[in-house]
């Protein structure tokens, strides 16, 4: 244990000895349990939803920004989340189960959206148009 008196910093104290500085035994306090984890209970199921985005002569585009929404949001809640594909036009997504707009987005290239229901291993294909 680490005692803050006075000045001093940092006096470490046996559990099984009186403190130098108390005449009172030493009183341990448990930490609460950890609650940033989910318990087995809490644990929100994961999926893959996968694809490849090509453009109209069937050639992969890598660097496409893959948007779903609603945004997964576990950790970074203030961040959209995107995912990029491969230099093969491939990407892989994890989500939770569930209705989602995927939404692609390249410079010189059309946007294009597509409502998915995502489950076990789902496949979404894109095949992007180049901008007039």
């Amino acid at each position: 244990m680490i005692f803050l008196m006075g000045s001093v910093m940092g006096c470490v104290q046996d559990d099984n000895q009186p403190s130098q500085h108390s005449q009172q035994p030493t009183k341990h306090i448990q930490e609460p349990p950890n609650t940033e984890q989910p318990t087995p209970s809490e644990e929100r199921e994961i999926v893959k939803l996968s694809g490849k985005v090509e453009d109209t002569e069937g050639k992969p585009i890598q660097d496409v920004a893959i948007l779903p929404e609603p945004q997964f949001k576990l950790k970074y809640p203030w961040k959209e989340i995107g995912y990029l594909t491969s230099k093969k036009g491939t990407y892989t997504v994890s989500l939770e189960p569930g209705p989602y707009k995927i939404t692609t987005k390249k410079s010189g290239y059309e946007i294009q959206t597509k409502r998915v229901m995502v489950k076990e291993n789902t496949v979404v294909n894109f095949e992007l148009k180049r901008e007039k």
